[in-house]
């Protein structure tokens, strides 16, 4: 008894955030790479990129939202040549979104999931393609399933994220690291505290943010240049739009975490990262390379103390080095990544060649106007 409407204008997705933001809490798929703050933000980052929605909606027989899929058409290239039509996850670029999957309504996710991919099997496009789908969610078990009884031939990759299950205690904590790790965290926080004079404060201000974000992103920049490599800010500048867009509504519904290291009135790390619910997602991070040694490790060090006095129960790390994550206790969990594909004539080359959307021979750096 489950309806479903394809939106293809923001105005209509717009008149459902009510209804998105009451479903989001009640869903598996809650976290805040999902909320309309988050999505609006990144559309609003992308003016000018004529992103296209394409969002299946599902009703119950009242009329009830059940289920939200929230995808945009983007235009890529096998070999610079022959174009396809890519159903893409809102927000999977120049926002530092992760964990995409379908909000359904608990009762009834089974069948929300299986309508939501008959629906996008039935549009007019070649591929669906769904990076990062948490597995301890069951988003990728309930997206394999439906993919495939919709008919989609179904790739899959899959990785490991890491977060730090948190402890009542910082004594606690301290108990799973490594000897060498304590002791380097010690000297480095005596150092930087009691020797060199580092304070640490909070950017909670609006009028200040803009600046703030400013700093970070020079931080950032020269901290990528120094290692002859380009940052996500150089390499991808509309996600410097996406936080200024984003940051102050973080801001606004209490879920911005924007720490700073200042030594002689100078900024020498930063740290930007969101608490929603009981998480906290570390999002980005940097220090100023000719600054004092250790001040980004320790800067991450007193997110971490502050989120455990606030009672959070997971400091997720997301993607990135896994060395350094490791050395702060964090166990990886795994995230797998979907290139789903309409059998079909034209795309037998992309079934046969395995050919992946990561830049090789199949484009898929920033999408692509139709």
């Amino acid at each position: 008894m489950l309806s479903v409407e394809v939106i293809r204008d923001w105005s209509r997705l717009e008149a459902l955030v009510p209804r998105w933001r009451e479903l989001l809490r009640r869903s598996s798929a809650d976290s805040i790479f999902m909320t309309p703050e988050w999505i609006m933000a990144w559309r609003n980052a992308m003016q000018g990129l004529n992103v296209q929605p394409t969002v299946i909606h599902v009703t119950d027989q009242d009329q009830k939202t059940v289920g939200l899929a929230l995808f945009y058409v983007s235009r890529q290239l096998l070999c610079n040549v022959v174009p396809y039509r890519v159903l893409r996850p809102m927000a999977d670029y120049a926002s530092g979104a992760v964990y995409h999957d379908v909000i359904a309504d608990p009762a009834v996710a089974a069948s929300v999931y299986a309508r939501t991919f008959d629906a996008l099997y039935a549009q007019s496009c070649d591929a669906v393609w769904i990076p990062q789908v948490a597995h301890w969610t069951g988003a990728r078990e309930n997206i394999v399933r439906a993919a495939a009884e919709a008919g989609f031939s179904v790739g899959e990759r899959q990785n490991e994220f890491y977060c730090i299950d948190l402890p009542p205690s910082l004594a606690e904590y301290e108990l799973r690291l490594t000897a060498s790790m304590r002791k380097d965290l010690r000297r480095s926080t005596r150092k930087l505290f009691e020797q060199v004079g580092a304070s640490v404060s909070e950017c909670t201000s609006l009028q200040e943010l803009d600046q703030q974000l400013d700093t970070l992103i020079e931080l950032n920049t020269k901290r990528w240049l120094a290692t002859q490599q380009g940052g996500v800010f150089q390499r991808k500048p509309r996600e410097a739009d996406f936080y200024r867009h984003f940051v102050p509504m973080a801001s606004q519904n209490g879920w911005l975490r924007f720490l700073r290291m200042d030594v002689d009135g100078k900024t020498v790390a930063m740290e930007i990262g969101y608490r929603y619910g009981d998480q906290y997602y570390a999002v980005q991070g940097s220090f100023d390379v000719a600054g004092p040694s250790g001040a980004g490790k320790v800067l991450l060090l007193e997110t971490l103390k502050r989120e455990l006095d606030a009672g959070t129960l997971v400091f997720d790390l997301l993607s990135g080095d896994e060395s350094y994550k490791q050395r702060y206790a964090a166990t990886g969990r795994p995230v797998s990544e979907f290139f789903l594909l309409r059998p079909s004539l034209k795309t037998l080359p992309l079934r046969l060649g395995r050919f992946w959307p990561r830049g090789r021979y199949l484009d898929f750096a920033r999408p692509q106007a139709e």
